[in-house]
C-alpha cells in the first residue's frame, strides 16, 4: 500500500468518525494537513467524501496540478452540486488530447443543467475532430446525451476515411442516421467473413447477398454456420453443403440442432462417424428422430462416466441399465454425479433446470448414486 492509499484509508476513517461524533475541529485539522501536501489526488478524494470540506481550496490544488484524471473527477462531483466546471474544462482543452476530451464529455457533460452546455461540448468536439482518431470519434458519436449538439456527419467522415471495417460495422449498427451504404462498402471491401456475417445480421437494410457471397467464398466454417443461423434470407442449402463437406462433427451437430430444414441424417452420419462422445450425446438429446441406439453405443463404448450418466438421465429412450453398468464399473469416491460437466461446446450444451431433468429409477443406477452421494453428506 503506497502513501496515498494509506491517507485515503485515514480519510475514510475520519469520515466515519465525523458521522458518528460530529467533530468539525478534527476534520479541519486533518484537512489543513491534506492541503499542505498539495496532492491533487488526495484533495480530490477528501473533497469528494467529506461533508463540509473546503471545496475551493482543494479545487485550487487540483487545477494547479493540471492532472487530467483529477480534474475530470473533481468536475464530475462539482457538476452534481450545480457548481461551475469551466476551469476544469479549460485544463482539458489545454491538453489538446482527443481522448481526454472524450473522457471529460463522458464523465462530466451528462448532467442536463450545465451552463452553456452546447458551447462546452462544441469546444471538446473541435479537438476530437482535429485529432482524426476514428475510435474516439465513434465513442463520442455514440454518447446519446450529446447527440443533439454534435456534428454527426463529421465524425462519420473520420471513420469512413480511416477505412476501418470494424468501426464502420459498429457505427452502422449503433448510430441512428448513419450512412449504411457507405459503411457497408468499407465492410465488403475488407472481405472479412466475420464482419460480413455481423453486418448482414445486425444492420437493417444490409445487402444480404453481397455479404453472403464473401462468406461462402471464405474458408471460415464458423461464419458459414453463423450466417445460416442468424441472417434472415440466407441460402441454407449452400452453407449446409459446405459444412457437410468440411466433415466437422461439432458444426454438423450445431447445424442440425439450430437450423430449421437441415438434413438431419447427413449431419448425423458425420457425428456418428466421428465417434466423438460429446456430439453424440448432444445429437441424441436434442434431435427428434435421432438414432438413439447408434449414439448410445458410442457413448457406452467410450466408458466416459459423465456422458454415460447424462445420456441415461437426459435422453428419452436411453437403455438405463446399459449406462448404469458403465457407471458401476467407473465408480470411485472421486466421481461425483453432480459435478459440472464439460462445457467446451457451450453453444450446444445448455444446462437444463433441475426440475425438468428426468429421474433415473432403476435399481442399478439408484444404488450407484447412493454410493456417490456419500461424499456430499
Amino acid at each position: 500500500m503506497n502513501k496515498e492509499e494509506i491517507v485515503e484509508d485515514l480519510i475514510k476513517s475520519i469520515r466515519r468518525f465525523h458521522s458518528r461524533y460530529g467533530s468539525d475541529a478534527t476534520i479541519q485539522r486533518f484537512e489543513e494537513s491534506i492541503l499542505k501536501l498539495n496532492n491533487p489526488r488526495l484533495s480530490c478524494f477528501f473533497a469528494g467524501r467529506i461533508t463540509g470540506a473546503d471545496i475551493n481550496a482543494h479545487q485550487k490544488v487540483v487545477l494547479n496540478s493540471k492532472d487530467i484524471e483529477c480534474n475530470i473527477n473533481y468536475a464530475s462531483f462539482l457538476v452534481e452540486d450545480k457548481m461551475d466546471i469551466t476551469d476544469h474544462l479549460n485544463v482539458i482543452l489545454e491538453s489538446k488530447d482527443p481522448e481526454n476530451c472524450f473522457k471529460f464529455t463522458d464523465e462530466v457533460m451528462y448532467y442536463p443543467k450545465i451552463k452553456d452546455k452546447k458551447e462546452k461540448i462544441k469546444q471538446l468536439e473541435r479537438i476530437i475532430l482535429d485529432g482524426k482518431n476514428p475510435a474516439i470519434s465513434y465513442l463520442f458519436a455514440k454518447l446519446k446525451f450529446i447527440r443533439d449538439f454534435i456534428d454527426l456527419k463529421a465524425h462519420e467522415k473520420v471513420i469512413l476515411d480511416s477505412n476501418d471495417a470494424q468501426l464502420s460495422y459498429y457505427f452502422a449498427k449503433e448510430i441512428e442516421g448513419a450512412d449504411i451504404k457507405a459503411h457497408e462498402k468499407v465492410v465488403l471491401a475488407s472481405k472479412d467473413p466475420k464482419l460480413c456475417c455481423l453486418f448482414a445480421g445486425d444492420v437493417k437494410g444490409a445487402d444480404i447477398k453481397s455479404h453472403e457471397r464473401i462468406v461462402l467464398d471464405s474458408k471460415d466454417i464458423d461464419s458459414w454456420y453463423n450466417f445460416a443461423a442468424k441472417v434472415e434470407g440466407a441460402d441454407i442449402k449452400a452453407f449446409e453443403k459446405l459444412i457437410l463437406k468440411a466433415n466437422n462433427p461439432y458444426y454438423s451437430c450445431l447445424f442440425a440442432i439450430k437450423i430449421k430444414g437441415a438434413d438431419i441424417k447427413a449431419h448425423e452420419q458425420i457425428v456418428l462417424n466421428s465417434k466423438n462422445v460429446k456430439e453424440n450425446y448432444y445429437f441424441a438429446r436434442d434431435i427428434v428422430g435421432a438414432d438413439i441406439k447408434a449414439h448410445a453405443k458410442i457413448v457406452i463404448d467410450s466408458k466416459n462416466f459423465t456422458y454415460n450418466f447424462l445420456f441415461a438421465r437426459e435422453v428419452k429412450g436411453a437403455d438405463i441399465k446399459a449406462h448404469a453398468r458403465v457407471l458401476l464399473e467407473q465408480c470411485t469416491e472421486d466421481n461425483n454425479y453432480m459435478y459440472n460437466y464439460d462445457e467446451d461446446y457451450d453453444e450446444i450444451s445448455e444446462k437444463l433446470p433441475r426440475e425438468s431433468r428426468r429421474e433415473i429409477e432403476t435399481e442399478d443406477i439408484s444404488r450407484k448414486l447412493k454410493l456417490i452421494k456419500k461424499d456430499n453428506h
